[in-house]
């Protein structure tokens, strides 16, 4: 076959294309310049070695990629080339700053040409990197601006002796150095240099200053001169000499300063750290500390396959000491529960008070449950012997619930709720002991119980009087619900309101609440005892209940009583959380003419948002920050501020907590009228109540209640 034919023509064509496209590959590769081929959109099609290098990247990842992700320029993968195009420089070539893969900023100068191939538009993209050079030319510009800002005289002589340059501070000397007395010493001096070409160095005198003058020959032609006046060096030393002294002086007595203020630290420190684990009342170890123990006790059981125990303890009755002799007389007993309960246990164990009437103790390296039922047992007997508070003699019991690891759980929630349980079912029989069983459930026993209170006709109304200290006449009463369970005995509401609520039992008994109080105060009515104002604590869910304004129009109605003397209060957490309808069922019981109060106010939760979006009426401060008005500042404040406030709003206030003269002397100097306490009369059931209301409130003493707060006389 001919090489002439077409066949062999075409195959020696595209061998000269591959041959011609290695070349511009081998070309491209040996470019130092990153040349990069891209589409409109930026989609990179082709790339050297060059590029890979500066962008530090492998040609695969870069074909992969946007020219703006590869530059990390992201208005060009939002704009295409067209954005680089469009802001080339006299249509040629620009400047961009961007950050490239795993390398600091880099500045490249860049141009952008047009191509067509096959009909389709390819741009190529040419960069260097020339952040060097920039970095070369700002070091340079920053050099040649140094003798200008230098603070040291700077000259520049020629050899014919001219001055070429001199900056600020040389300028300033320039005529006293050239004078007539001193210029031919000068200018032989610049020339000697200048004929030796070696630097030198020589001191000069000016007006009575020295300067040490360094000669530096920078070529043939040029002699630099720098001056340091050694004058001025000498009387700044001097100067920081008698600085340096001084702040010598400064340091050692701030050094003492500090060695106190450390002292002091430290052992304020030793009393956070003993505070922050000890129970301020009872010195006993705090829930803090107590759990830190038991994790510890627990880890060691685990490690040495021991047996160890959890006793929770909850003192009964403990509540009706506190309400009827004091929280001074409630702090005493705890403190002598706690030293009772110290001479039951062994050193190595932990006894803790974890709040309020709640004692646990942790029991390690349990030989026996005999050991533990001994224990519990000379725990009761302990307890169950009567107290001694000044001159009153009280009696009080202990319900004690026990679990033991591993039999019982091998975590400490487990342990703790298994113990919180068996002391729940020890305070059915009260003044007992329990040990975990499998069968008890959280709370149920107690749940149970409460689910037949009202079938039974256990639950009793108690009364807290509002007392006018103005008039020194009863303003109203509060009511509390009360259980009295043949089991249980006497519970206070603190102790099973909580269950009746998350046992969906609560709006049964407000209800009952309601309709209860509103017999006892018709009977007062009846029997021609003053216009009572009758508070009931509620819980909020009582409005979720459908037609409660009906429910209590119906009542009053029925009882005679005019809804003016009927109060409704709710805690201040449940405010919180009030939904739309409870919302209107507020508003039908305030068209209704029934009251509405806060209780608790101030215990928490405190909202001036609360007090514009609800009708509130009356306010009662918790009983908290009465009770520590004598000895707490802060306390006081706080009480001014709830007290102005609801003068501000128009809203009455009740103080709620009153034990002593001087919580009553301070109450009334800021203009609070009502109040309600032990200082006035204790709790009350219905028969003492109307008793009280015959017999009328007892007169203290005149001296007492007129002194002023804070007196001891």
């Amino acid at each position: 076959m001919s090489d002439t034919t077409p066949e062999r023509r075409n195959c020696r064509s595209m061998d000269m294309i591959h041959t011609h496209d290695k070349i511009i590959e081998i070309v491209l590769d040996h470019v130092k310049s990153a040349v990069i081929s891209v589409d409109e959109s930026g989609g990179i099609m082709t790339v050297n070695k060059a590029a890979c290098t500066i962008l530090d990247y492998r040609e695969d990842e870069l074909l992969a990629l946007n020219l703006g992700e590869a530059l990390n320029l992201p208005q060009i993968s939002r704009f295409g080339i067209r954005f680089l195009i469009d802001h080339l420089q006299d249509g040629h070539t620009t400047e961009f700053t961007f950050t490239p893969q795993s390398r600091l900023t880099m500045i490249a100068r860049l141009s952008v040409t047009e191509a067509d191939l096959e009909g389709k538009k390819i741009y190529v993209v040419v960069f260097d990197d020339v952040t060097p050079l920039r970095e070369a030319a700002n070091t340079i510009r920053s050099l040649a601006s140094f003798p200008d800002e230098s603070p040291m005289p700077i000259m520049r002589y020629a050899a014919n002796g001219d001055c070429l340059y001199a900056n600020a501070p040389a300028k300033a000397l320039i005529r006293q150095i050239e004078s007539d007395h001193m210029k031919t010493d000068w200018m032989n001096l610049v020339a000697s240099v200048q004929q030796s070409m070696q630097q030198t160095e020589a001191n000069w005198v000016v007006e009575g200053q020295v300067f040490k003058c360094l000669f530096v020959p920078v070529c043939e032609e040029y002699v630099n001169v720098y001056l340091r006046n050694v004058t001025q060096e000498v009387a700044l030393l001097d100067e920081m000499e008698q600085c340096v002294r001084a702040r010598t002086r400064e340091l050692r007595e701030t050094n003492e300063y500090l060695k106190k203020e450390i002292m002091v630290r430290m052992e304020t420190e030793k009393k956070l750290r003993h505070l922050s684990f000890k129970d301020p009342l009872t010195g006993l170890a705090n829930r803090r500390l107590f759990m830190e123990r038991l994790e510890h006790a627990l880890r060691l059981a685990q490690r040495n396959d021991t047996r160890m125990a959890v006793v929770f303890m909850d003192l009964d009755r403990f509540k009706l000491v506190n309400d009827t002799l004091g929280h001074d007389v409630g702090d005493e007993l705890l403190i002598q529960v706690a030293e009772r309960l110290t001479h039951c246990l062994r050193k190595s164990d932990t006894l803790a008070r974890l709040g309020g009437d709640e004692f646990a103790a942790i029991f390690e390296q349990i030989s026996s449950t005999e050991d533990m039922e001994r224990v519990a047992e000379k725990i009761r007997t302990a307890l169950i012997t009567p107290f001694l508070l000044g001159q009153e003699k009280v009696t009080i019991g202990c319900s004690i619930g026990i679990s033991f690891f591993p039999e019982h759980g091998a975590s400490m929630n487990n342990l703790l709720k298994a113990a919180d349980l068996a002391m729940y079912k020890a305070k059915m029989q009260r003044n007992s002991w329990c040990i975990y069983e499998q069968t008890l459930s959280d709370r149920s026993i107690l749940a149970q119980e409460l689910s037949y209170a009202l079938e039974r006709n256990e639950l009793r109304l108690m009364f807290r009087p509002i007392v006018d200290v103005e008039k020194w006449s009863i303003n109203g009463l509060e009511a509390l619900s009360y259980w009295q369970n043949a089991t249980l005995g006497l519970v206070a509401p603190e102790d099973f309101m909580a269950i009746a609520e998350s046992s969906g039992q609560i709006a049964m008994i407000d209800r009952w609440k309601i309709a209860a109080g509103c017999r006892c105060l018709q009977q007062w009515r009846e029997q021609g005892y003053q216009p009572l104002m009758l508070t009931l604590d509620l819980s909020f869910n009582v409005l979720l209940q459908n037609n409660l304004a009906e429910h209590v129009a119906s009542i009053l109605q029925t009882s005679g009583i005019p809804p003016q003397q009927l109060e409704f209060s709710f805690s201040e957490f449940a405010a919180m959380k009030a939904s739309e309808k409870a919302d209107q069922a507020l508003q039908q019981l305030v068209d209704l003419g029934v009251k509405i109060s806060i209780n608790n106010f101030g215990a928490g939760y405190s909202s001036l948002n609360l007090l514009r979006s609800l009708p509130i009426q009356r306010l009662r401060i918790d009983r908290t920050f009465i009770r520590d008005l004598n000895i707490d500042d802060d306390d006081q404040v706080i009480v001014k501020m709830i007290v102005h406030l609801a003068q501000l709003l128009n809203i009455d206030i009740v103080a709620d907590g009153v034990e002593n003269a001087q919580h009553l002397a301070f109450l009334r100097q800021l203009g609070c009228r009502y109040m309600q306490g032990r200082y006035f009369v204790p709790l009350l059931d219905e028969q003492d109540v109307t008793d009280l209301l015959q017999q009328g409130l007892p007169q203290p003493d005149a001296t007492a209640v007129n002194k002023d707060f804070g007196s001891n006389e």
